[in-house]
């Protein structure tokens, strides 16, 4: 059913263009456009509760090579939310550990995408490749005589763990044979500003606190429905109110060891700091720093006010790790994709151009300057400045020796890119 309304919205698609170049065949095309989709069963998506994922990998006996497999795949697959087919698939030079530990899939598609992986998971893969003694390209779980694990082998093996888990943790997800849905993936943390309270429109003071507190009481009720509607329901209001409680502690945005300047750029940063200094397991962020580069008139005010208040903002954010003692962990990367043209032009401003400049901070920083300083005089055939270093090389630099991740994976064509040495 799904296929034939993909199918339908590929010609209700054609139908609409044909339309506007053929109004004789009106009439036809709109008895076409008219024909609706079919209506289609969407089934409730559950998922594993941390008892019950605890449960689940307590069950795997790993006194045997089977069972510290099952232990392993099953751990990843919680963590990772890896369909079977990709658990299958995965070889052991897929796994890299490190300083930047993760794990490397290729999904629907041939879509490839690494998943960085947290400290429990780490601990229990990292002992398995060097236990199955295989080459990089040989199969991460395999049979006891060597060869890749076939679907109905793996949920053959989860069927047993699940029936043994039932025991310990008895619930309405435990019975799940063909599939394994984690509660979590890897952890996403978003800031506004400095607040994390989860709040409601017209919802305020006290009468915010009972909402909070009777959607608790409501969820603790409904979780254990025998109706897989109303207990994932129930458990997603639990959860929620689980979220709000652990974040009360950063209301109020916290108190930084740093005075930052005003403005919602630095309130970002000064909260992104107390995110990292609470353990989040945060990787990457990308803000945007405040003002518009986009500068075709007015640009000594308007560039100058905005690149002040990012420059201040950056200040306060470089200090403020290190006064927490964690500016090893940090490393802000400042660039604009708006390259201008040298010249003024009319309006006191200057117009679209290619080249920039980026700036690399931190602690971990090596300190040196990439490419050169290509000067005024000698402009490309367009009256652009030269680039000097490709902004892709900086690119492959960050992922191989920040994140400990292969660059190929990431950027086309990266074995022809420089790798200079950024992080020291």
């Amino acid at each position: 059913m799904a296929t034939r309304n993909h199918r339908l919205a590929a010609i209700h698609s054609l139908f609409a263009y044909l339309a506007l170049g053929h109004p004789e065949h009106a009439g036809s095309i709109q008895r076409v456009l008219a024909i609706s989709p079919k209506r289609v069963q969407r089934n409730v998506l559950t998922y594993l509760t941390e008892p019950e994922i605890e449960a689940l990998l307590g069950a795997c006996n790993q006194s045997t090579r089977t069972g510290r497999r099952d232990h392993v795949m099953l751990a990843l697959a919680v963590q990772t939310g890896l369909r079977i087919s990709e658990l299958i698939a995965l070889e052991c030079g897929d796994v890299t550990l490190g300083a930047s530990v993760n794990v490397r899939s290729v999904g629907k598609g041939r879509k490839q995408r690494r998943t960085p992986l947290i400290a429990p998971i780490t601990a229990v893969l990292g002992a398995w490749p060097a236990e199955l003694g295989g080459d990089p390209d040989e199969p991460l779980f395999t049979t006891s005589t060597g060869r890749r694990l076939s679907r109905d082998a793996i949920e053959r093996r989860l069927a047993i763990w699940v029936e043994r888990a039932a025991i310990e943790c008895p619930s309405p997800a435990t019975g799940m044979s063909r599939s394994l849905r984690p509660t979590s993936s890897v952890p996403v943390a978003a800031t506004y500003g400095t607040s994390y309270s989860l709040w409601a429109p017209g919802a305020y003071g006290d009468v915010e606190d009972l909402m909070f507190e009777a959607l608790g009481r409501i969820g603790a009720g409904h979780e254990p429905s025998a109706d897989p509607a109303l207990g994932l329901a129930g458990r997603t209001i639990r959860q929620s109110t689980q979220l709000r409680t652990a974040l009360l502690p950063f209301s109020g945005g916290g108190n930084p060891p740093v005075a930052y300047p005003d403005g919602h750029f630095a309130e970002s940063l000064s909260g992104l700091a107390g995110m990292i200094d609470g353990a989040l397991p945060i990787r990457c962020v990308a803000l945007n720093a405040p003002g518009s580069y986009d500068t075709h008139d007015n640009q000594p005010g308007a560039f100058t006010s905005g690149l002040g208040q990012t420059c201040d903002a950056l200040l306060a954010f470089q200090r403020d790790p290190g006064a927490r003692g964690i500016d090893d962990r940090v490393v802000t990367l400042v660039w604009s994709e708006f390259g201008r043209r040298p010249e003024q032009n009319a309006s006191d401003g200057t117009d679209h151009g290619a080249g920039g400049c980026g700036l690399l901070i931190g602690k971990s920083v090596a300190g040196t300057m990439v490419g050169e300083w290509p000067g005024l005089d000698a402009l490309d055939p367009d009256d652009n400045l030269r680039s000097t270093a490709d902004f892709r090389s900086i690119y492959c630099s960050l992922l191989e020796q920040w994140y400990g991740v292969d660059a190929a994976s990431l950027i086309p064509g990266a074995s022809g890119f420089a790798r200079p040495a950024l992080i020291s």
